[in-house]
C-alpha cells in the first residue's frame, strides 16, 4: 500500500482545516476490527503508514481523510470487501429507483429523442439496470470489475479509455465522489462524455445525516458501517462543500423551473434543501456550464 497525502481541502481548494477526529489506540483497534470482519484482514498493518485522522475545511466544512491509501490498495480493498450481515447485497433496482430513471427519461425527451445514459462507477449495476427499464440506452462504466455482474441490455467498460469520446444524455453518478480522492478532477475529466444538454445526476451522503457525534464510533462500532469508514469512504460532504464542488467542476445545478413537471419529487427535495434540511441521499441534477476548460 502506498500512501497518497490530500494536503488541501479536496471541495474547495483550501488549506487551511482543523483536525477533527484523531489518532487513538482505542480507534487503531476498531480500525483492525473493520479490517477483520469487512476486509478479511486485508487492511492490516495499515495503520502503520496511514493516521486516520480526518481534517474539516475551515471554509467549507468538508470532511477528509488528509492521508488516504493509493488507487491500486482501493481497488483490492474493494474486492476483499464482504457483507457484514444479513442477505446477499441486492443486484436488482428498487421501484424507487426506476421511478428517479423515469422521471430523468421524461426530462430527457423534453429535449431530445436520444436517450443514452452512462452509469459512472456502476458497482453491481442497479441503477444501470433501473435505466435500462426506465427505456435508456444504458453504458455502464466499473474499474472494479468483481463488483458488477452481467446483463445483456447494459454495455459495460471498466476502463475509461474504452469508452473513448462518446457523449451521454444523462451522466449518471450514485455515491461515487466519496470514494475518489479528487472529485473535482474527476468531474472535470468525465467532462469530455457531456454535451450542452448533458444532464448529470450525482448523489453522495451528506454527514449532517448521521446521528450523533461523527467521533463517537469512529471508525467501526463492531456491526455497522461509518459515514467515515476507511477507507470505503474518503470524503464526508455537507451541502456547503458538495455545492462548492460543483462549482469548481464547472457545473451548476437545474432550476427547480427546469426540473418541476417532469421531475416534481426531486423538485420538492431541492426546494427542502434549500432552507437547510440535510441531503440525505437526494441526488442533485446538475450541467456544465461549458465543455471545453481554458
Amino acid at each position: 500500500m502506498k500512501r497518497v497525502d490530500v494536503a488541501n481541502c479536496p471541495c474547495c481548494g483550501s488549506g487551511e482545516s482543523l483536525l477533527v477526529i484523531e489518532r487513538s489506540p482505542e480507534r487503531i483497534g476498531r480500525f483492525l476490527l473493520l479490517s477483520q470482519k469487512k476486509y478479511g484482514g486485508f487492511m492490516d498493518g495499515w495503520e502503520a503508514d496511514l493516521s486516520l485522522e480526518v481534517h474539516r475545511c475551515i471554509s467549507c466544512g468538508h470532511l477528509w481523510f488528509r492521508q488516504q491509501p493509493d488507487q491500486q490498495s482501493l481497488f483490492a480493498m474493494y474486492a476483499h470487501g464482504q457483507r457484514l450481515k444479513g442477505r446477499p447485497a441486492a443486484t436488482q433496482p428498487s421501484g424507487a429507483m426506476v421511478s428517479q430513471m423515469t422521471a430523468l427519461q421524461r426530462l430527457v425527451r423534453a429535449r431530445s429523442s436520444e436517450t443514452s445514459l452512462l452509469d459512472f462507477g456502476s458497482g453491481s449495476g442497479r441503477w444501470a439496470r433501473a435505466a435500462v427499464q426506465a427505456g435508456f440506452d444504458v453504458a455502464a462504466y466499473e474499474p472494479a470489475p468483481e463488483r458488477s455482474s452481467a446483463c445483456d441490455d447494459i454495455q459495460w467498460f471498466s476502463s475509461l479509455p474504452e469508452i473513448g469520446d462518446r457523449t451521454f444524455n444523462i451522466l449518471n453518478l450514485e455515491q461515487v465522489l466519496e470514494h475518489v480522492p479528487d472529485p473535482v478532477g474527476l468531474m472535470r475529466r468525465i467532462r469530455t462524455h457531456a454535451t450542452p444538454e448533458t444532464i448529470l445526476r450525482i448523489s453522495v451522503p451528506d454527514v449532517a445525516r448521521h446521528a450523533g457525534d461523527l467521533a463517537a464510533d469512529f471508525p467501526f462500532d463492531g456491526e455497522r458501517m461509518h459515514i467515515l469508514s476507511p477507507f470505503e469512504h474518503l470524503s464526508g460532504f455537507c451541502q456547503v462543500s458538495f455545492l462548492k464542488m460543483l462549482e469548481r467542476s464547472g457545473l451548476a445545478p437545474m432550476s427547480v423551473g427546469e426540473t418541476a413537471i417532469c421531475c416534481p419529487s426531486y423538485s420538492l427535495k431541492r426546494l427542502m434543501a434549500g432552507v437547510g434540511l440535510p441531503w440525505g441521499r437526494t441526488a442533485v441534477l446538475a450541467r456544465y456550464k461549458c465543455t471545453q476548460w481554458n
